[in-house]
């Protein structure tokens, strides 16, 4: 884990993770697995137990006349399971926003200051 920390980081910013922000990182994907794992148990749960339908009214005509029906649909709650290391990607991103920034900003000015005396040479 700390590899693809790091791997992460260093596509980001030109630096590794600092210990405590590995940690941060490690505990968030930690949880986001606990959490996944929890998903996966209910919906075995609710496969092994047939609670995967849930009830629901649907309209039918049937000559002429709008009767409602009731009828059973698949719950899709059970199954919104998200990939972890992409959230947790994407929170290290958005930390990381204000130093990829300030980053890009020193390289934007030295290439200014490499232009300036390039021009200033030029003219000698």
């Amino acid at each position: 884990m700390d590899d693809t920390l790091d791997e992460i980081f260093n596509q980001l910013v030109p630096r590794e993770a600092t210990a405590k922000e590995k940690d941060r990182y490690v505990t968030a994907l930690a949880t986001q697995y606990s959490t996944r794992f929890k998903e996966l148990q209910a919906l075995q749960k609710a496969v092994r137990t047939k609670n995967i339908f849930q009830d629901a009214d649907m309209s039918v005509s049937l000559e002429g006349r709008e009767q409602v029906v009731p009828e059973q649909e698949l719950r899709t709650d059970i199954f919104q399971i998200t990939d972890p290391e992409a959230e947790v990607t994407q929170q290290i991103e958005q930390d990381l926003e204000g130093e990829m920034s300030a980053i890009e900003q020193g390289n934007a000015a030295r290439r200014q200051q490499a232009a300036l005396i390039q021009a200033m040479i030029g003219q000698l």
